[in-house]
């Protein structure tokens, strides 16, 4: 009995729902520090266009009007590598999706960039050891399969029943928690050698949490239209925070608010 219960406990231990169980305890545990709740766990979604579904890990409060939406990645002694720009600094920037019901017949729902707290550093390249030149990068296949699921859900409560105008608008933030190592590695791209693609030397630093903003797949757009084409690269852009298990509740303490656009530009939704 002793060998079948230490094989049954090896099963269990190699899955990862004990981490997502784990991820959820720290988040209510936490809930008095950085006021944030689970609002779901396994929350199922369907793509109406594709027919793709699956489950959302965690559904979590992010104030009144925004739910953070966390799919939970365990990994084994692994390091998830940012390329950074040597001179790159910390952004508030983000491209997250927004939902607003104008009147009892128009909503509107689109991918945007808001200044919003907390800032880190942001990243469109990740390496991950043992992922091979011919494979679609891991963190891009985990993205785009949140991204997916982030937008069934937008689309799910655009259909529950709410008030019209401000009251209305709804912010989501997709995340992936992560226990594999964050580094930052700092790119000179002068000292890259063109006849090798190889670097000499580079700075290395741990960060607790990082957006990875890059154009990935998605059926919403922007609410802006682009004019020429580097109009449509920035607009297709769409951020993941991507956050060490150990710092998640550093990370959901941020302030979670947008910035004041500035020079009086309008809000997304105030576009005609």
């Amino acid at each position: 009995m002793a060998s079948n219960n230490s094989d049954f406990l090896n099963l269990v231990n190699a899955s990862g729902f004990l981490f997502q169980l784990k991820v959820e305890q720290e988040i209510s545990a936490s809930s008095a520090s950085h006021g944030k709740s689970i609002l779901a766990r396994e929350h199922r979604w369907v793509d109406l266009d594709s027919g793709h579904e699956g489950f959302i890990d965690l559904i979590v409060t992010a104030g009144t009007k925004g739910k953070i939406v966390i799919e939970c990645k365990r990994v084994r002694d692994a390091e998830w590598v940012f390329l950074i720009l040597q001179d790159a600094q910390s952004t508030k920037s983000a491209r997250v999706l927004w939902t607003k019901r104008f009147d009892e017949n128009r909503q509107g729902a689109a991918w945007d960039e808001f200044g919003l707290d907390p800032d880190s550093l942001d990243a469109e390249f990740c390496i991950v050891r043992g992922q091979g030149e011919n494979q679609q990068p891991m963190l891009e296949r985990l993205s785009a399969i949140l991204l997916r699921s982030v937008e069934a859900l937008a689309n799910e409560e655009l259909g529950y029943e709410r008030s019209v105008g401000r009251s209305s608008l709804r912010f989501y933030f997709p995340v992936i928690v992560t226990t594999a190592t964050l580094q930052a590695c700092r790119v000179q791209s002068s000292e890259i050698d063109l006849m090798s693609g190889e670097l000499q030397s580079a700075n290395f630093e741990e960060v607790p949490f990082i957006r990875f903003t890059k154009s990935m797949p998605s059926c919403l757009t922007s609410s802006h239209t682009p004019f020429q084409l580097s109009d449509a690269a920035r607009e297709n852009k769409r951020t993941v925070f991507v956050v060490n298990a150990g710092y998640l509740v550093p990370f959901l303490s941020g302030r979670w608010e947008f910035s004041v656009p500035a020079w009086g530009d309008p809000w997304p939704w105030d576009f005609p």
